[in-house]
C-alpha cells in the first residue's frame, strides 16, 4: 500500500500520468499512463499500455503495474478516461493512440468492462475521428463527459483543433461509444497567440448548478508566458465559455494536465505532479481535492476523506524562538518531523499586521518596442501593461526577428532609488539597463540569479543595485545562428518570442519576509523554502535566506478570497513533495526537490513579540493501517493491517510500542502511552497490559460501527495462525448491548483457540463446531441481519465451515463489538488484516 503522492512501484522506472479514477463497488481505481523513460535518450520513450492502482479509500493505493496492454497497431496508448453512462450498462473506457501513420494526431478508441478490471477493446473500428466540417485533422481526443440534464444522454468535450473558432470539441452520446460529433465549442476572451496551435490539454467538463465549466491546461506549445490551468464557463453546454470572474487562471508551478472526476461525494480534481529530482518516476498523484462552486467561480478544497492521512498523532512541544543564530526571527516546535511518511500539519496563522513591501512597477508606465497580436482573442491580449497589473497570470508578449531585438521598458514616474529588480519571464533577457533620463542608459552590470519556475518560465533577481533611475529596460535578442532557447526547451514554436509575465522594482536591496505572515521549511544549508501569505488571497512561494531576507518567488497563486485576520493552514508533506492549505481552500503544490533537503523542522514568522501561529497539531499517516467508516452500501467499513505477533511475556502484542516510541496519541487509529494501553480509533477498543482486548465501557467500537452494519450483510475477515501455548485466545464479536466474553454463554460469535492447533466457534447458544489449523489461516464470517432471524456462516481459507447459515441468538439493541485476548503465555502465532465490510 503505498502513500500519498502515488507514483508506479512495479516498475519504478517508468513515468506515470495523466490518470483516469472511478468509484466501482467499494473500491476506488486509477488507470494511468505508463511509459517507459530514458532520461539520456528522450527518443526512445516507448508506452508499454496502460497501468492499474486501487485504493479502498482514495487516499492510499496499491499499485498492479500495467493492466490494459497496447493495441498491436500503435506505438503509444494513455489518456484514459472511464465512465458508466447508463445505471445497466457497462464501464466504458476511451483511450488514446497515435504514431499510427494514418492518423496525423492523437485519435481515440474505446473499451467496455462490466467489473473494472477485465476490459474488452473494441478495436480499430471504434477509431473516434474528425468531422471535416468543423474540425482539422490534429488531436481529436480525452473525451470528458458530462450529464445532460434530462438523463437521456451525454454531452462530451475534447481536445481538438477547430477550423473557424477557438475552442475544443463537442458531441453527445447515450452509450458513451457512439457519438454524434457537433460544432466546437468557442472559448472567448483567453488571448491566444497561434491559431494553428493545439487549445490544451482539457481535464475536465462539468455541471455545478446551472453552469458549465471547462477545466484545461495549456500544453507546452499554447503559450510563451508558461503552463497554466485556465477555467471558462457557460450557462449553456454548447457554448461559448468566457473565463469565470474570479480564480480564472492558475500558474501550475510543478504541474500538469489535471483531471476532473465525478467521484462519490461530489466532483474532484488531481493534478499531475512533476518532480524534477526523478526522471525514473517524475510524476506523482497528490491528494484529491473537491470542487467547489459560487454559482460562477471555482475552487479546489480539501477532502476530508484525505483525513485518513492522520493515522498517528505527533506531540507538539510549545512554540518558541529558533536559537540556531540567524534563523531567531522564526518560531517553531522543537520537535523534527518525520518526513519519510505523509506528515499532517494544521494550525491557525495571523494575517493581521503585514507590511508589505511596495511594488514601484505597479505605478509605472510599460511599453515595448513591438508587442504581440492574438490571432485569437485580441480585445484582452498581450499588451505591456499586462506585465504590471498584478496578475501574474496575464502578461506581455514580444517578439524578436532574426537577427534583432524586442525590449519592455517601465517608466516609474520619477528617479526613484532601487535596490532590487524581479522579473518571472519565457527566458532571461540579455540583459537589463537603467536610466535617469531616458537617453543615457547603464547595463546592470551583475547576472541574475535565474532560477526554474518549474512551470515553463523563469524567475530572475538582481539584487543590491544601489542606483536611481527612472527608466528600467529588459532586453532580449534573436540572435541569426538559431541559438534562441525557445520554449519549452528549445521548442522552434516560441522562437523569438519573449513573454514577461511579473515585474518588481523594489526600494530595498533585497526582499524580506520577517515581518510577513509566513511559514518556512527549514532546510539543509544556506537558504530555506517559504510560504508567504498575504489576506487577499495571494500566497507566495520561494527560497529565502536563513535570515529572513533575499526572498526570491518562484511561484505565486492568487485565490481572489479574503482571508480574514486570521486563517487556518493544512500542510501536507512527504519526503520532497508537499500540499498546502488555507481555510480549506488548496493553494498549491510545493516542489522541494533539491540538493539541500528538508530536516524536519518547520518555523513561523512573529508579531508582536509572539509566534504567529497557533493550535498547532501534527499527524503521520500509516499506510498499513487505516480507519474507513462510510455509509452501508457496499463500503469498506473498517480496515486494520496491524501485524499483531505474539512475543515472549506479552501475547499478541501489538506491535505498536514499535511504532509509536511510546508516545501518547491520541484520536486514532491508536491510541498508546507508556502504560500498555492501545484504542482502536481512540476510544473503541483497550489493549492492557500482556495483550487482552477489553472494551471499553465508555465509548466502545459497538457504538461506532453499529449504525453501519444493522440491517445490512456484511463480512468480518482476518488472517490468525495456530498458537504454541495453553488454550484460551479468543476473537469474539458482540451483539446487541452484550459485549462478547471469553465465555461461550455471552451473546455474539466467538472464535476460541481450543488447544495448540485447532480453534472452535460458537455462538450465544454454545458451541457449533471445531476447525483444526495449520499455519496462517484466512477466516471470514457472514453474516445476514436482512432477515427476521439474523444468521451468520464461518469461512475458513474460502471453505464453509457450516454448509447452511446459524441462526444469531440473543441479538438485541445496535450495538456491534469487536474483541480480541491473547494469554501471556502464548509465544507464537499472528492475528493480521482484520477488515469488516458491507456487502450491497
Amino acid at each position: 500500500m503505498q502513500d500519498v503522492f502515488f507514483s508506479p512501484t512495479v516498475l519504478s522506472h517508468h513515468v506515470h500520468g495523466e490518470p483516469a479514477i472511478w468509484f466501482d463497488d467499494g473500491t476506488y481505481y486509477m488507470m494511468y499512463d505508463y511509459i517507459g523513460w530514458n532520461p539520456k535518450a528522450h527518443a526512445n520513450v516507448k508506452k508499454q499500455g496502460l497501468g492499474l492502482a486501487t485504493s479502498k479509500d482514495g487516499v492510499y493505493w496499491r499499485d498492479h503495474g500495467i493492466d490494459f496492454p497496447n493495441d498491436e497497431d500503435v506505438y503509444w496508448t494513455g489518456c484514459a478516461a472511464v465512465t458508466r453512462y447508463q445505471p445497466d450498462g457497462p464501464w466504458v473506457m476511451q483511450y488514446s493512440f497515435t504514431d499510427v501513420p494514418k492518423y496525423p494526431g492523437f485519435r481515440m478508441r474505446f473499451a467496455v468492462s462490466e467489473d473494472s478490471r477485465t476490459w474488452e477493446k473494441l478495436g480499430p473500428e471504434s477509431t473516434f475521428l474528425p468531422d471535416p466540417r468543423w474540425y482539422t485533422n490534429r488531436r481529436f481526443d480525452t473525451i470528458n463527459p458530462c450529464p445532460a440534464p434530462d438523463g437521456g444522454y451525454w454531452y462530451g468535450a475534447w481536445i481538438a483543433v477547430p477550423k473557424d473558432v477557438w475552442g475544443f470539441g463537442f458531441g453527445k452520446t447515450r452509450d458513451g461509444i457512439q457519438w454524434e460529433v457537433l460544432p466546437p465549442v468557442e472559448v472567448v476572451e483567453v488571448p491566444r497567440i497561434k491559431k494553428d496551435t493545439i487549445p490544451g490539454e482539457m481535464g475536465g467538463f462539468f455541471k455545478m448548478g446551472d453552469r458549465y465549466f471547462i477545466e484545461y491546461c495549456d500544453n507546452t506549445h499554447a503559450s510563451p508566458l508558461g503552463v497554466r490551468v485556465h477555467i471558462v464557463s457557460s450557462k449553456k453546454p454548447e457554448g461559448p465559455y468566457r473565463p469565470t470572474p474570479r480564480n480564472h487562471t492558475w500558474g501550475t508551478y510543478s504541474y500538469f494536465y489535471p483531471r476532473v472526476y465525478d467521484l462519490p461525494g461530489g466532483t474532484f480534481f488531481a493534478e499531475m505532479f512533476h518532480v524534477g529530482r526523478d526522471n525514473g518516476r517524475s510524476y506523482h498523484m497528490p491528494p484529491l481535492k473537491r470542487i467547489e462552486s459560487d454559482g460562477e467561480s471555482i475552487w479546489l478544497k480539501y477532502w476530508e476523506g484525505n483525513d485518513r492521512l492522520k493515522s498517528q498523532p505527533i506531540r507538539l512541544s510549545a512554540v518558541e524562538p529558533f536559537d540556531d543564530g540567524k534563523a531567531s526571527w522564526l518560531y517553531g516546535v522543537p520537535e523534527t518531523l518525520p518526513y519519510g511518511n505523509a506528515v499532517v500539519v494544521e494550525g491557525k496563522l495571523r494575517l493581521d499586521g503585514a507590511r508589505g513591501e511596495r511594488n514601484l512597477a505597479l505605478d509605472a508606465t510599460a511599453t515595448a518596442s513591438a508587442t504581440e497580436e492574438a490571432e485569437w482573442n485580441q480585445a484582452d491580449s498581450f499588451s505591456p501593461d499586462k506585465a504590471i497589473d498584478g496578475n501574474p497570470a496575464t502578461g506581455w508578449v514580444g517578439h524578436a526577428p532574426v537577427g534583432g531585438a524586442v525590449s519592455f521598458q517601465l517608466d516609474l514616474g520619477e528617479s526613484q532609488s532601487i535596490g532590487s529588480i524581479a522579473l518571472h519571464a519565457s527566458v532571461p533577457p540579455d540583459f537589463v539597463e537603467t536610466s535617469v533620463d531616458g537617453k543615457e542608459w547603464t547595463v546592470v552590470p551583475d547576472p541574475p540569479q535565474v532560477f526554474d519556475a518549474r512551470n515553463y518560465s523563469i524567475g530572475a533577481y538582481w539584487e543590491n543595485l544601489g542606483r536611481d533611475a527612472r527608466f528600467v529596460r529588459f532586453t532580449k535578442k534573436n540572435a541569426e545562428d538559431e541559438s534562441w532557447p525557445g520554449l519549452p526547451g528549445g521548442n522552434p514554436t516560441w522562437r523569438g518570442y519573449f513573454g514577461i509575465s511579473d515585474v518588481g522594482v523594489y526600494a530595498r536591496p533585497s526582499k524580506s519576509i520577517s515581518d510577513r505572515p509566513s511559514l518556512v521549511l527549514r532546510r539543509e544549508g544556506e537558504r530555506d523554502f517559504a510560504i508567504v501569505v498575504d489576506r487577499d488571497g495571494t500566497v507566495r512561494f520561494g527560497g529565502v535566506d536563513k535570515d529572513g531576507t533575499h526572498f526570491r518567488r518562484e511561484h505565486v497563486r492568487d485565490i481572489e478570497v479574503d482571508l480574514g485576520q486570521q486563517a487556518d493552514f493544512r500542510l501536507i508533506l512527504r519526503e520532497d513533495m508537499g500540499e498546502f492549505y488555507l481555510n480549506d481552500y488548496q493553494i498549491g503544490l510545493l516542489n522541494l526537490a533539491g540538493t539541500n533537503p528538508l530536516i524536519g523542522r518547520i518555523g513561523f514568522t512573529g508579531i508582536d513579540g509572539a509566534c504567529r501561529a497557533s493550535d498547532l497539531k501534527a499527524w503521520h499517516s500509516d499506510p498499513d493501517a487505516s480507519f474507513l467508516a462510510s455509509s452501508a452500501s457496499g463500503q469498506l467499513v473498517f480496515e486494520d493491517t496491524f501485524n499483531a505477533t505474539a512475543g515472549a511475556a506479552v501475547g499478541f502484542n501489538n506491535d505498536i510500542s514499535t511504532r509509536q516510541a511510546a508516545s501518547s496519541l491520541a484520536n486514532a487509529p491508536y491510541s498508546y502511552d507508556a502504560t500498555g494501553s492501545l484504542a482502536l480509533n481512540g476510544s473503541n477498543v483497550n489493549i492492557v497490559a500482556a495483550g487482552s482486548f477489553t472494551p471499553d465501557t465508555s465509548d466502545t467500537l459497538a457504538v461506532d460501527l453499529g449504525a453501519e452494519l444493522v440491517g445490512e450483510i456484511y463480512t468480518i475477515s482476518f488472517e490468525l495462525s495456530n498458537t504454541s501455548g495453553s488454550s484460551g485466545d479468543w476473537i469474539g464479536f458482540g451483539f446487541g448491548n452484550e459485549a462478547v466474553g471469553a465465555n461461550i454463554a455471552d451473546a455474539g460469535l466467538l472464535i476460541r483457540r481450543n488447544g495448540s492447533n485447532s480453534f472452535y466457534f460458537a455462538d450465544g447458544s454454545g458451541i457449533q463446531f471445531s476447525s483444526t489449523v495449520s499455519g496462517v489461516n484466512t477466516w471470514e464470517i457472514t453474516v445476514d441481519e436482512t432477515g427476521a432471524s439474523p444468521t451468520v456462516q464461518f469461512f475458513q481459507n474460502g471453505s464453509a465451515l457450516n454448509a447452511t447459515p446459524i441462526t444469531i441468538t440473543n441479538l438485541t439493541g445496535t450495538d456491534r463489538t469487536f474483541q480480541f485476548n491473547s494469554s501471556n503465555s502464548n509465544t507464537t502465532g499472528t492475528f493480521d488484516n482484520l477488515r469488516i465490510e458491507v456487502i450491497p
